[in-house]
């Protein structure tokens, strides 16, 4: 590979066109996912509590179904306790 150098022009035209470029691309991704009107903060705001009440949805659930094996765990126990005392 050739070794060259820029002109400090040629840098910031370069850098110029990254940075509509990138601009460019972010528009595009907005438009694309519905995010490129005047509610889009109302939008992201919906969706970031949407993912909040899931993850606490799942962790409650989490907790019920732990909970619900210790006590059906703990029933049987009794239940075999109080059938081996009375089987003595």
């Amino acid at each position: 590979m050739a070794d060259f150098e820029l002109s400090d022009g040629t840098r910031a035209l370069i850098r110029e066109i990254a940075a509509e470029a990138s601009k460019t691309a972010v528009q595009e991704s907005f438009r694309r996912l519905g995010l490129d009107d005047e509610n889009a903060g109302k939008d992201v705001e919906e969706l970031r509590d949407l993912l909040v009440n899931w993850r606490a949805a799942k962790t409650n659930l989490i907790h019920r179904l732990v909970n619900w094996f210790f006590t059906v765990a703990l029933a049987i126990a009794a239940a075999w306790v109080a059938v081996w005392q009375t089987g003595r």
